[in-house]
């Protein structure tokens, strides 16, 4: 048993560390909306330095195999890629950031890293309120729609869908203290109506149906196993369903449900982009260009749609559907890749979600839930620093059932970690083992 001295030595880590997570996932996310490096840099090096004290841990991070594929393979497509030093910077970084949010993720914790995900989200969010910016809708001109300190107002959208979802998780565990949940609670109502004033309908609706999905796990936990197993099967076949129907709409019928909701029937010339990507994939269909090689100005093709849809600054473009963005950079055996990845880690949350509901299943389904309900129209995935390779990562790295202090190669004891109210699925195992 720990004495108190040692408790309170684990008490001081656990808020330093969580601290630490915070400062620099804020910095981060402020960075990425202002598409600048500063902050990154700071979440890199702060994090490396973590690794430095632990050097153990990146062993330990490369014992799992499906975080890998993906960066793996984009490094391998430096030997096929059309501006080769390009490719191996970005996969090298693809690399690099993914060691440096596992590192967080295990050393932190997951309630506090959720924490602080939720924290710097605020922070973030809460400035783009603040200033105000906006611009108007290029469908409805009327229309002010607030894109605060963010490239544009689908991705204030869905920055809020990912606080709201990340803060409800929070709300609902009683893990968490009374007063860390109702911080939570705040940040939810935050993320919905900072998020409604952004008016991009599909972010907003990405946003609800991944909440639902976290509200429907929080009362599935208290459902036997097998009624969760039937709740699970009876999701997935709903899901089939909805999927099938909008893949056999026809497209006019389609364009017209656009136009009622106020969109244009080429989706804001996402049929432009698509049209393209379709030419480019017949001519290297299997590996693609290279990963990362394609937007540049450098090359007439990027050039040309850059032009068409007067995107002055260049730069940070997609072809906004993850399919198409993948088949271009990696070919069909990147799409593949990119498949399993998501799809296994979306599985082993719901295996987890049936088996052992907890923090790690809820806010991998809400999280997953949202990326795959954007990957039609947007790009959130498949770039070294985006959010979405961040959230992915976090997702995987919740999911492993281990927990390591910073400090230490010993667990933390159960006595410790029920005093700070942190009883998570690795808390779980110990006592278990230890009885």
């Amino acid at each position: 048993m720990p004495s108190l001295s040692q408790e309170a030595s684990s008490r001081w880590e656990r808020l330093a560390l969580g601290g630490l997570a915070a400062v620099t996932l804020t910095a981060y996310f402020f960075c990425s909306a202002i598409s600048s490096s500063w902050g990154l840099w700071v979440f890199l090096l702060c994090w490396a330095a973590v690794l430095a004290v632990r050097p153990s841990l990146i062993l330990e991070h490369f014992q799992g195999w499906l975080i890998w594929l993906l960066p793996a393979l984009c490094m391998l497509s430096t030997a096929w890629s059309r501006w080769q030093s390009l490719t191996f910077k970005q996969a090298t970084e693809y690399i690099v950031f993914t060691l440096a949010v596992m590192t967080m993720a295990k050393v932190v914790g997951r309630r506090s890293t959720l924490l602080a995900v939720v924290a710097a989200l605020v922070v973030v969010v809460g400035i783009s309120l603040a200033t105000g910016t906006g611009g108007r809708l290029f469908s409805s001109p009327g229309t002010i729609a607030l894109r605060g300190i963010y490239a544009s107002k689908n991705f204030l959208v869905f920055n809020c869908a990912v606080l709201s979802v990340s803060a409800l998780v929070g709300a609902l565990d009683k893990g968490f203290p009374p007063l860390a949940r109702l911080f939570c609670i705040g940040a939810i109502f935050l993320g919905i109506v900072v998020g409604y004033m952004g008016h991009s309908l599909g972010g907003m609706v990405a946003m609800v149906i991944a909440m639902m999905f976290v509200l429907v796990t929080a009362l599935g936990s208290k459902l036997t196993m097998s009624l969760r197993f039937s709740l699970v099967a009876l999701l997935l076949a709903t899901i089939t369903v909805i999927v099938v129907g909008f893949l056999v709409i026809p497209p006019d019928l389609l364009g017209e449900a656009l136009r009622s909701v106020g969109k244009s029937s080429d989706l804001t010339g996402r049929t432009i982009l698509w049209a393209q990507a379709r030419l480019e994939m017949e001519q290297h269909p299997w590996l693609g260009i290279g990963f990362a090689a394609y937007w540049h100005p450098e090359f007439y093709d990027a050039l040309g749609l850059y032009r068409a849809l007067g995107i002055d600054a260049m730069t940070g473009f997609h072809f906004h559907n993850l399919f198409y963005e993948s088949a271009v950079e990696l070919g069909y055996v990147g799409v593949l890749v990119m498949a399993i990845t998501l799809l296994t880690i979306t599985g082993k949350g719901l295996a987890r979600f049936v088996t052992d509901p907890s923090i790690s299943s809820s806010f991998t389904l809400g999280v997953m839930t949202l990326l795959l309900s954007r990957v039609y129209l947007e790009v959130d995935f498949l770039s070294p620093f985006s959010e979405g390779t961040f959230l992915v990562t976090l997702c995987y790295a919740f999911l492993k059932p281990d927990r390591v202090a910073l400090g230490s190669r010993a667990k933390p004891s159960f006595r410790t970690d029920d005093l700070l109210k942190f009883r998570d699925d690795e808390m779980r195992e110990e006592t278990a083992t230890s009885r």
